[in-house]
């Protein structure tokens, strides 16, 4: 070996041992790998930048460990995403968008090349893969499912999926070829599908067409956040945007779930938080709903700060539940309903519209009901405080609430059963509070919104948020400001509160409207303080 030869093989040697060296220092340091996904990547890629990024999220999904991040580019990905790992305390796998970026991942495909079944139904033979529902056009034609090809014949933009044949029978919107047509099939049933995995967060992805946008199996402390998700619809237990079941320390925040079978759909989970999330226009399964199948009541559940609107009958459903909170949520057109639940209250909610107030129902003991604003515009059994049992009133408190039914017809209250004339029904808050001893305290009157239905921010002379961003001083101060019940928690609201939480779902936030002046006998305050807050325009 020349002398120039042995240079370039120590060499060589020399880059190889330092390339080891470095793989074992990474191994070694416990420190994760990172991976980056990308529509013009390639999966025979290392995933470990950009420049080498895959293709599909899966790859990523099959590879990445705990307290590894997997983020993604801007496009669409038609896949199921299945991660393979759990993370652990202090440690979870990440699955993220890239910020700024819009990331859809969608778990529908495109069918084409159907036959003429007869008159107007369409064929197509399939995957042995269960088709959930179709769509014409992209999203211009969601089809409803029929169970046989009679009724797909009868009526345009169905579609029946015969799963013995495998074969998928459609009848357009206008009854002409399919193949005219943009025909897209859901086949999957989650988007994210995280099943048995632990310390798994999900964020900022948009989930669509499938049965569930994200779903956690029996997956412990894993976090879906800042998420859309819509267009899902329904397959055995999957009834939301986003589902869950069976797991521990969930937390579902800042996401918006729309136009899905429902919202956010929670089964069998305990100690969970629902926070934050826009869940609207959801059908058959409403916002959001919280429950169990089993006998056994789930604990420690809080559904907070949500705003739920224009969903089919149901905003917040809690079944079966122990222990459990429901507070400062904003509803539309929605109401809030326990049913089979205990020893749980509801507090600070603002409820407008036509889908009812408060129902307590179905069994449910001990309930706490307070600080809340219920004003339904629509009358004849769209209560705006129900109990609807004899097992229900049980040890029941219902105190310091403005409930202000507006609409047209009978029966604002109801205590004891739901349907009259066999159950005690009134009229007004007088009625209810002679005959049930309950809501001493509370109010019958208009909140004076900044906006009815679409701004709850309570009108103050002193100053109201508005537009979240400026403090505007009206010519008249809401009723329900320093409403609540004393005993409860106020300062986080703005300071010279009143030292008295406001009702409705800014109460005790820094949103709630401003008091002007303490009231409670031995406040102290500095005139300097209370002169700055007036003439201010906050």
């Amino acid at each position: 070996m020349t002398k120039h030869a042995m240079v370039r093989f120590h060499a060589r040697n020399l880059v190889f041992i330092a390339a080891i060296s470095l793989l074992l220092a990474f191994v070694y340091s416990g420190q994760a790998a990172d991976y980056y996904v990308k529509p013009d990547g390639t999966d025979t890629n290392t995933g470990l930048s950009w420049e080498n990024a895959f293709k599909t999220i899966q790859k990523a999904a099959g590879i990445v460990t705990a307290g590894g991040t997997v983020t993604v580019a801007a496009g669409t990905y038609q896949e199921q995403v299945t991660p393979v790992n759990a993370g652990s305390a202090g440690s979870p796998i990440t699955y993220r968008a890239k910020e700024g970026d819009t990331v859809v991942v969608s778990g529908w495909e495109t069918v084409t090349n159907f036959v003429l079944h007869g008159g107007v139904t369409w064929k197509k033979t399939t995957e042995t893969v269960t088709i959930n529902n179709v769509w014409e056009d992209n999203e211009y034609c969601d089809y409803v499912q029929k169970y046989n090809t009679n009724d797909v014949q009868a009526t345009a933009a169905t579609f029946y999926y015969d799963a013995a044949g495998d074969i998928l029978y459609i009848h357009t919107k206008n009854g002409d070829s399919p193949d005219g047509h943009a025909i897209k099939a859901t086949r999957k049933n989650s988007v994210f599908y995280v099943n048995g995995k632990d310390y798994v967060k999900i964020e900022g992805f948009t989930c669509k067409h499938a049965s569930s946008g994200i779903y956690f199996y029996l997956s412990d402390n894993c976090v879906a956040s800042n998420n859309i998700c819509c267009y899902n619809d329904w397959d055995a237990y999957l009834y939301g945007g986003i589902s869950a079941y069976g797991g521990t320390n969930l937390t579902l925040a800042n996401n918006t779930c729309y136009k899905n079978r429902g919202g956010i759909y929670v089964r069998s989970c305990a100690d969970s938080r629902i926070t934050g999330n826009n869940c609207y226009s959801n059908y058959s399964y409403g916002g959001i709903q919280m429950w169990t199948s089993s006998g056994a009541a789930l604990a420690n559940n809080i559904v907070s700060e949500n705003v739920c609107y224009d969903n089919s009958t149901y905003g917040i459903v809690m079944d079966k539940q122990r222990s459990c909170l429901v507070s400062h949520n904003r509803l539309r057109n929605n109401r809030i309903t326990f049913r089979y639940t205990h020893s749980s209250s509801i507090a600070n909610n603002t409820i407008y519209g036509t889908g009812g107030g408060i129902y307590i129902s179905l069994q449910s003991s001990n309930a706490v009901v307070r600080n809340n604003i219920s004003w339904t515009t629509r009358g004849y059994l769209l209560y705006a405080m129900a109990v609807t049992d004899e097992a229900s009133k049980t040890n029941i408190v219902v105190d310091y609430n403005d409930f202000y039914p507006t609409g047209a017809g009978t029966y604002s209250f109801t205590w004891g059963k739901e349907n009259p004339p066999s159950t005690p029904v009134m009229n007004s808050l007088s009625d209810w509070q002679g005959q049930t001893g309950q809501d001493g305290n509370s109010i019958s009157t208009n909140a004076l919104f900044v906006a009815d239905g679409t701004d709850f921010h309570l009108k103050s002379q002193y100053g109201t948020l508005v537009d979240g961003t400026n403090w505007v001083k009206f010519t008249t101060n809401s009723p329900c400001i320093d409403a609540g019940d004393p005993a409860c928690a106020f300062a986080n609201e703005p300071p010279l509160n009143g030292e008295c939480i406001n009702q409705g779902a800014y109460g005790n936030t820094a949103e709630a409207s401003l008091s002007g002046l303490p009231v409670k006998p031995g406040s102290v305050f500095l005139l300097s303080q209370s002169r700055n807050r007036r003439n201010a325009s906050p």
